[in-house]
């Protein structure tokens, strides 16, 4: 029994549907992927922008900038944060080799200054201060 024309349209469309995917999925590959070349294109020269703007400023800022990222680092290795001491940090091993904490000891010191947010902010401007002298 010969199959009605409908179902014969369908199955024909479909098979051509079959054989344009692969073309398709290689346009839209091409399609993205000279998208992302044109964005990746635009970072890089962005970048080069913000870098040449950077070059700009007086050493000395460009110092302390510096001086401020890396203290930031050493502020979050260290693990003394506004909300205790972060787990696993070189703070927490510390305290564990401490134990009870006496008042007035410099862990105890440290702690305080972190759970007030002092700590981050001075020792942020202790890099910029340094960063700026060095500069």
């Amino acid at each position: 029994m010969p199959l009605p024309p409908w179902v014969r349209r369908a199955l024909k469309a479909l098979g051509q549907l079959i054989k344009d995917v692969p073309s398709a999925v290689r346009k839209a590959a091409r399609t993205i992927a000279s998208g992302v070349s044109r964005t990746a294109q635009k970072a890089i020269d962005a970048t080069k922008k913000v870098w040449r703007w950077w070059n700009t400023l007086p050493r000395w800022i460009r110092w302390a900038c510096y001086g401020v990222s890396i203290m930031l680092i050493v502020y979050w290795i260290v693990g003394f944060s506004t909300v205790g001491v972060v787990k696993g940090s070189f703070a927490a091993s510390m305290q564990s080799s401490i134990g009870s904490v006496p008042p007035g000891h410099l862990f105890a010191t440290m702690q305080s200054l972190g759970a007030k947010g002092t700590l981050w902010k001075s020792m942020a401007g202790f890099g910029a201060v340094v960063g700026g002298w060095l500069g």
